[in-house]
């Protein structure tokens, strides 16, 4: 089983250098391994030099710096998918910091969504503030608000784009991210349009 990671930075040297080391340090038991696709938006604060010095495994793919987050995104995700076969795209910002077990905990969520008999799935991970109040900061949405971790799979309606797992086969079906967005909205437009087709969001 392979991942392809997809991030787009902007100026934000420190950030992606410690997503990136976070990232690396996953436990990827049952993850064969893990390619990271990185759209580099016009920076000038050396961030895509940066990458390559201290990442030089990482896919470094330069931008105008007009991309912003959903057509960084998408150009992340179009030299993903024809790079070679993945069975999984994650998104990730660069400002998230992953648990050691996160990427596991997204595929033995998206496994038990098929074990339980339903079609594929997107997962997407909730987040926290990272401040001392450790507050629930972006995740699954409901039109009630956010969905809040207790322990269980939860359906959501919008996906928070900080975290999430996309199977190939929704991918196969559904495609890239939207071009009619630029910074935000494609992730919420990407969730919708999975519900649209059958695919739930958890």
């Amino acid at each position: 089983m392979n991942v392809a990671v997809l991030i787009t930075c902007h100026n934000r040297r420190e950030k992606s250098l410690e997503c990136l080391r976070y990232l690396f340090q996953s436990s990827l038991s049952g993850i064969s391994d893990i390619d990271v696709f990185l759209v580099d938006d016009g920076s000038v604060d050396g961030t895509g030099e940066a990458v390559s010095t201290h990442f030089p495994q990482v896919k470094v793919i330069q931008g105008d710096g007009s991309l912003y987050w959903n057509q960084g995104m998408r150009l992340a995700w179009e030299n993903a998918s024809e790079a070679k076969l993945y069975d999984f795209y994650c998104w990730l910002n660069d400002d998230t910091l992953l648990f050691e077990i996160a990427l596991n905990e997204l595929v033995t969520c998206y496994n038990l969504v098929l074990e339980a008999g339903e079609r594929p799935a997107i997962i997407t991970g909730a987040c926290k503030s990272g401040d001392e109040n450790n507050e629930f900061s972006y995740g699954g949405r409901t039109d009630s608000g956010p969905v809040l971790p207790n322990g269980e799979l939860q359906k959501c309606k919008y996906i928070n784009g900080n975290v999430v797992l996309i199977s190939r086969v929704i991918f196969d079906r559904l495609g890239n991210l939207s071009g009619d967005y630029t910074h935000g909205m494609g992730d919420f437009d990407y969730g919708l349009r999975a519900n649209q087709a059958g695919f739930n969001c958890y």
